[in-house]
C-alpha cells in the first residue's frame, strides 16, 4: 500500500518512516549508498507498504515481504539481530524509526 491508499483507507492512523542508505555502513563501503526506504505503518505498529528505492532492492524486500505476508508488527522487525556490515541493517533501522518518538520524545521537551 502507498501513502495516498493508508491515508484514505485508515486516515489519521497512519505514520510515514523513512531511511536513507548512506547511513549504512555496507551500502557505502559498496559505494551504493543513494537511495532509502520508506515504510507506510498503521499506528498499531502494523506494516502497511514499503516502497525501496535503491541497490539492491530486490534483497532488501524479503523482510517487508514476510512481514507483510504473515501480519508482522515493526517490532519483529527492530528486534531482529542483523549482522554486520549488511544492507539488511537498513530494515532493521527504519522500523525503529517507529518508536523512536515513544523513545526520545520526552528528551526533545
Amino acid at each position: 500500500m502507498v501513502e495516498d491508499e493508508a491515508r484514505k483507507q485508515h486516515r489519521g492512523d497512519v505514520r510515514m518512516l523513512e531511511v536513507e542508505l548512506g547511513g549504512n555502513d555496507r551500502a557505502r563501503t559498496e559505494r551504493a549508498a543513494r537511495g532509502s526506504i520508506r515504510l507506510v505503518a498503521h499506528r498499531n505498529g502494523c506494516v502497511l507498504g514499503v516502497s525501496i528505492l535503491a541497490a539492491h532492492a530486490g534483497e532488501l524486500a524479503h523482510a517487508w515481504v514476510l512481514a507483510i505476508g504473515a501480519g508482522l508488527k515493526l517490532k519483529v522487525v527492530a528486534r531482529m539481530i542483523a549482522p554486520y556490515p549488511t544492507l539488511g541493517e537498513v530494515n532493521k533501522a527504519v522500523a525503529g524509526e517507529f518508536y523512536k518518538p515513544k523513545l526520545f520524545g520526552a528528551l526533545s521537551r
